[in-house]
């Protein structure tokens, strides 16, 4: 029992210090429409997504992000008897770098990295596919506070695949980024 209160102590101390070496954490979400594809002719998609993005002391300029996305056909949303039907969707994870680009008021990011997308297109099948995902948008800060900002921006992100369904996706996004 002391073993495992030593090494739960142990991980707190070490994960602090770990924490501490990141200079800049942000949180952020979006909503947008666009495409969804695998096996099958691309559907028109609208999506929603959280990320987390840490910049670490040692990377430089590079952010890494850790994205969710969700993508399902949009007639999910619109109102119509829905009695036995299925609309495909997407679960969309991504690790992206990326990095800023300031120009005077407003600020352009570009990024990539690799994909992992669970693939529902077709009702019954469920694909996990990999591959590589690219993202680029221009933002601008919206609220500015003595210790934080949110920042308000609009992005493009196009993922695809290279294993089973060759799942793809492209998605315009209107994102909000809160910096504590």
């Amino acid at each position: 029992m002391k073993k495992i209160k030593k090494t739960i102590i142990l991980l707190l101390l070490s994960s602090a210090s770990v924490f501490s070496q990141f200079n800049e954490i942000h949180i952020g979400g979006g909503i947008g429409i666009g495409a969804i594809s695998g096996n099958s002719p691309s559907q028109s998609a609208y999506s929603n997504s959280i990320f987390i993005g840490l910049k670490h002391t040692s990377t430089g300029d590079i952010i890494f992000r850790v994205n969710y996305i969700y993508a399902s056909k949009i007639n999910s949303i619109l109102p119509e008897n829905r009695t036995g039907k299925y609309y495909p969707f997407q679960h969309i994870f991504a690790v992206t770098g990326s990095m800023n680009q300031n120009i005077s008021s407003f600020y352009l990011q570009g990024g990539i990295g690799p994909l992992l997308i669970q693939d529902r297109i077709f009702a019954g099948e469920i694909e996990i596919d990999f591959g590589l995902m690219l993202s680029a948008g221009f933002y601008m800060t919206a609220f500015s506070f003595t210790d934080s900002k949110i920042d308000f921006g609009i992005t493009g992100n196009f993922g695809e695949t290279f294993t089973n369904s060759l799942a793809s996706f492209y998605l315009y996004q209107i994102n909000f980024v809160y910096f504590p």
